[in-house]
Protein backbone atom coordinates (compact mmCIF):
# COMPACT_ATOMS: atom_id res chain seq x y z
CA UNK A 1 0.00 0.00 0.00
CA UNK A 2 3.15 2.46 0.84
CA UNK A 3 4.23 1.69 -2.81
CA UNK A 4 0.75 2.99 -4.57
CA UNK A 5 0.44 5.90 -2.22
CA UNK A 6 4.29 7.15 -2.81
CA UNK A 7 4.02 6.41 -6.57
CA UNK A 8 4.35 9.45 -8.30
CA UNK A 9 1.82 9.83 -11.92
CA UNK A 10 3.20 11.54 -14.89
CA UNK A 11 0.04 13.90 -14.71
CA UNK A 12 -0.40 14.97 -11.38
CA UNK A 13 -3.26 17.42 -10.61
CA UNK A 14 -2.05 21.04 -9.99
CA UNK A 15 -4.09 20.53 -6.11
CA UNK A 16 -1.64 17.88 -5.93
CA UNK A 17 1.40 19.53 -7.04
CA UNK A 18 0.80 22.26 -4.66
CA UNK A 19 0.20 19.47 -1.45
CA UNK A 20 3.50 18.02 -2.39
CA UNK A 21 5.73 20.63 -2.40
CA UNK A 22 3.79 22.38 1.01
CA UNK A 23 4.11 18.84 2.49
CA UNK A 24 8.04 18.88 1.85
CA UNK A 25 8.27 22.11 2.47
CA UNK A 26 6.53 22.59 5.84
CA UNK A 27 8.27 18.93 6.41
CA UNK A 28 11.57 20.11 6.14
CA UNK A 29 11.24 23.15 8.34
CA UNK A 30 9.60 21.44 11.22
CA UNK A 31 12.48 18.96 11.86
CA UNK A 32 15.32 20.85 11.30
CA UNK A 33 16.90 23.80 13.51
CA UNK A 34 14.95 25.38 16.69
CA UNK A 35 11.75 24.36 15.76
CA UNK A 36 12.80 20.48 16.20
CA UNK A 37 13.09 20.86 19.04
CA UNK A 38 10.38 22.40 20.08
CA UNK A 39 8.35 19.68 18.04
CA UNK A 40 10.29 17.67 19.54
CA UNK A 41 8.96 18.80 22.89
CA UNK A 42 5.25 19.24 21.65
CA UNK A 43 5.09 15.82 19.96
CA UNK A 44 6.32 14.53 23.76
CA UNK A 45 3.84 16.30 25.66
CA UNK A 46 0.43 15.42 23.37
CA UNK A 47 -1.10 11.93 24.42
Amino acid sequence: MSKISSTIHGYPSISQIVKRTADKYYSEKLFSGNLKKVTEKLIHFLP
